[in-house]
């Protein structure tokens, strides 16, 4: 049988589940969660062929190392080969601690066929020293366009210290990529990333 919702709005007072897919309506599905420990590298490896637009959230990332870099790379093989197409990254950094205030926005600004830093000494091997990210990805599984991205970082540590950063990226070849992969300065990491993709109305 079908039930009809009224415009009123819905009744949550029970306990009920949900099956189904609603159609027509705009917003992120949830494609997979990942989870790595103590590795220098952490790798995706599939198709974006499904949408346009991907994002991918960094939760409590922890690094084994203080004050290191995270690194950024694409692959156009299944993760094969990396480095082998030429990105430029240009961003901004603010940082805030007990006495320092030292916002820049040279710290970001790279061109090569080399991994490319998407996060500045953000390395912490305290507990309470953790990196979120947030990732948007644009045009991942074109071959005649480029692919853009945004990387938003935020890290805090002890010692009354933050810091954040925001990175643009531009893969400068018309490539379908299919692998990411992110690596540390020096030393390992751990964390949990969670991939969405975005979907029109």
């Amino acid at each position: 049988s079908k039930t009809t919702v009224a415009s009123t709005g819905i009744d949550l007072s029970d306990a009920f589940a949900f099956t189904g897919t609603v159609t027509g309506a705009s917003g992120m599905d949830f494609i997979q969660q990942y989870t790595w420990t103590g590795v220098d590298n952490f790798q995706i490896a599939r198709t974006f062929s499904d949408y346009e637009v991907y994002k991918l959230f960094f939760y409590d990332v922890q690094f084994s190392s203080d004050a290191v870099n995270l690194n950024f790379d694409v692959s156009a093989d299944g993760g094969s080969t990396y480095a082998a197409y030429s990105k430029r990254t240009t961003g901004y950094k603010n940082n805030r601690g007990a006495s320092d205030n030292n916002p820049s926005d040279t710290v970001y600004g790279q061109t090569g066929t080399a991994a490319q830093k998407i996060a500045d000494n953000c390395g912490g091997n305290d507990s309470a020293e953790t990196t979120n990210i947030e990732m948007t990805f644009y045009n991942l599984n074109h071959a005649n366009r480029y692919t853009n991205m945004f990387f938003n970082s935020s890290f805090s540590r002890t010692g009354n210290y933050s810091e954040m950063g925001l990175v643009q990226m531009m893969v400068l070849q018309d490539v379908a990529l299919n692998a990411l992969k992110w690596t540390t300065g020096s030393g390992n990491f751990s964390g949990t990333a969670e991939l969405y993709g975005v979907k029109k109305t």
